[in-house]
């Protein structure tokens, strides 16, 4: 290690076990030898380390991070090093800590620093550790819950009001930059086009945003002139709020001037209700409002915005039809002893619109919160049961080392049996693995621990290897299929796109199946060797170029497999996934395949085992669906037979995904 590099020592989020990850690339991912938990390799970055990435683009990166001074989880924007280069761009970038920073408001953003870290400006603010809009939308499939797009709008008027307040007007309201706190609080953010009307230097950034917008939102009248008022932004919050609703924007286009161009025409957008029947006329004319081609016609404070989709939302949660204009506040009206010739009396008489005095309210309202807080109590209770059995159930690695100990002990019974391993120099840590998680599942649940293939152990079925070095019809077939070498089918997809459409129409739909099941494969093997590394006692990682690694794989993500020598020394090779050979992709499933039947040889009900078996048959027609898609014709045939033999039910699957199958073929 160079005497130059920093040393970096971190604690498991999970046990607290301290652990060395000096030289480890930053942001890779790591299982802690002590409790198995995921643990993530952070950067340092000034007074910061910078645990993950969360989002990017064209201008800046943003990372969850942890604040050293302040031990606070906060985020990261850091501008792009080709941004940097760009006077104009990197005043923009500043501009948002200045405009942001004369806010003080719940529904917006806060900023507590910014600063210049390695020639790369920063700003720190808090971490919204809830999604985008734009991320619950897709989420949802486009139907997220009316109430809560009421409700999110509603608060993010606040915040542009409070922002308008101050003279500034946002430039790029869109469901992009309305965030979600841990706690639910919805607050508008990325105040990067925010124009100070009153600063000095208004007038440049002015020019400077000509060019900027979001065609989906963008105002009329600045996609016309470059120039808006807050009532641009009231613009851009109404085609928010009818993404939101109906799951789409306003317009659509193939690109950014067709999007702009169909909207110049003057055309109003569809109204939502006609695309979301749910969605009240009353909302749908305030949306259209909102969306109005004349600045006039459109709402012009944002408190009218507020108590417009406030009142709406009231009313959808009672049930009952909102009105369609926004009239006045509505009052308590009660009855009172109005006397013949005062104000009041005659057909009207018995009526006030004075509110409810506390005494008529008070019996009522002790009720209502008797009843709330006994359900509360009720369902906090219920939650610490369904958390305790949980707890006990799964045994997190925190429960494990500091909980389970002294419980045992209190209680007189003896130390949890856990099976030592070995870690660096001679150092043993106890550490208990993980049931593997099913094909389908979560991976969540816990069974006795799990002994590698090389263990021994119940009876076993043949193995399942196959010698890919002597078979010599291990050659591609020439049916052009797209076959990424890195698994990475995403990557593929232009070419992908191009093979389906010239496949048959009568095989095109297999084939669509087919691809579905394979574009998840190497991420399911990334979820599998998080609960238990590729460590077989004789464990050899084959190489594209024909070389040979003797060591283990610990851990692995998208972009990168760790390979751990077996020289007794602690020593980590990374590799990229392309760099492997497809015979290693089958070894790994191999390894798992046997680890499932090792476990349901150990179980002690025949159910169990027979769950074990079906998710062995399910991994192996996985692989066997690989290889045929790779052109390895003989290896689709072995694990083919396979499926069948632990699972029967996989032959009908089998004869329509790979039908080249020849079931009576020994192997």
């Amino acid at each position: 290690m160079s005497q130059s590099q920093p040393i970096l020592k971190i604690s498991c989020p999970h046990c607290g076990q301290k652990l060395d990850v000096t030289g480890l690339q930053p942001f890779s991912r790591i299982n802690c030898p002590v409790c198995q938990g995921q643990v993530i390799i952070p950067r340092r970055f000034d007074q910061l380390f910078l645990e993950e990435p969360v989002g990017s683009g064209g201008m800046a990166r943003v990372y969850r991070a942890l604040d050293v001074n302040l031990d606070r989880e906060v985020a990261v924007k850091i501008l792009n090093e080709n941004i940097t280069k760009q006077p104009d761009r990197v005043k923009l970038f500043l501009n948002e800590a200045r405009s942001a920073a004369a806010v003080n408001d719940p529904h917006v953003v806060p900023i507590y620093s910014c600063g210049e870290f390695e020639d790369q400006p920063y700003l720190v603010m808090q971490y919204m550790g809830g999604l985008s809009l734009d991320r619950q939308i897709q989420k949802e499939g486009g139907f997220v819950s009316i109430e809560f797009c009421l409700k999110s709008v509603a608060s993010v008027a606040r915040g542009l009001g409070a922002a308008y307040r101050h003279g500034i007007i946002h430039h790029d309201v869109k469901p992009g930059n309305i965030l979600v706190d841990v706690d639910g609080n919805v607050k508008i953010g990325d105040f990067g086009l925010a124009q100070i009307v009153r600063d000095e230097n208004a007038p440049a950034i002015e020019e400077l945003l000509r060019h900027w917008a979001s065609p989906y939102y963008v105002s009329p009248e600045k996609a016309r002139v470059g120039k808006e008022d807050h009532r641009g932004d009231i613009y851009s919050l109404g085609a928010t709020l009818y993404h939101a609703v109906t799951g789409r924007p306003p317009w659509t286009g193939g690109s950014a001037k067709e999007i702009i161009f169909a909207r110049l025409k003057g055309e109003p957008p569809v109204p939502p209700h006609q695309l979301r029947p749910e969605v009240s006329t009353a909302v749908s004319d305030y949306v259209l409002r909102m969306l109005s081609e004349n600045v006039a016609d459109r709402p012009q404070t944002y408190e009218q915005i507020y108590e417009a989709l406030e009142e709406y939302r009231e009313s959808l949660l009672k049930g009952g039809q909102p009105r369609k204009a926004e009239g006045p506040k509505r009052v308590f009206r009660v009855a009172t002893a109005g006397a013949p010739g005062e104000p009041g009396a005659g057909a009207g008489a018995g009526v006030s619109d004075a509110p409810p005095s506390t005494e008529e309210l008070g019996p009522v309202l002790q009720d209502r919160i008797n009843q709330f807080v006994n359900m509360c109590i009720t369902i906090c209770v219920a939650l610490m049961v369904i958390v305790a059995i949980a707890v006990v159930r799964i045994r997190p690695g925190w429960y494990v080392t500091r909980v389970e100990p002294r419980l045992r002990s209190s209680l007189g019974l003896p130390p949890a049996a856990a099976k030592p391993v070995p870690v660096g120099a001679g150092r043993v840590l106890r550490v208990e693995t993980r049931r593997l998680p099913a094909p389908g599942g979560t991976g969540v649940e816990e069974s006795p621990p799990v002994r590698s293939p090389s263990g021994g152990g119940g009876a076993l079925p043949p193995a399942v290897s196959i010698d890919f070095q002597s078979a010599t019809d291990f050659t591609v077939q020439p049916t052009k299929r797209p076959c990424p070498e890195d698994l990475d089918f995403a990557r593929a997809k232009s070419r992908l796109q191009a093979y389906i459409n010239a496949v048959p129409a009568a095989r095109r739909e297999i084939e669509k199946q087919r691809l579905g099941s394979l574009s998840q494969v190497r991420t399911y093997l990334i979820r599998l060797m998080k609960y238990l590394p590729f460590n077989e006692s004789a464990a050899v990682v084959k190489l594209r170029d024909g070389r040979t690694l003797s060591g283990t794989v610990p851990y692995c993500n998208e972009n990168e497999v760790m390979v751990r020598g077996k020289t007794g020394t602690a020593s980590l090779q990374k590799l990229a996934w392309g760099d492997l050979a497809f015979e290693q992709y089958a070894r790994f499933f191999e390894f798992y395949i046997r680890t499932r039947l090792e476990q349901g040889a150990s179980a002690s009900a025949g159910i169990a085992s027979a769950k074990h078996r079906k998710e062995a048959a399910d991994d192996c027609f996985r692989l066997a669906l690989l290889c045929d898609w790779y052109g390895y014709a003989k290896a689709a045939q072995h694990y083919s037979q396979l499926a069948r033999r632990y699972d029967p039910t996989f032959g009908a699957k089998l004869d329509q995904m790979i039908p080249a199958f020849e079931p009576d073929k020994p192997l």
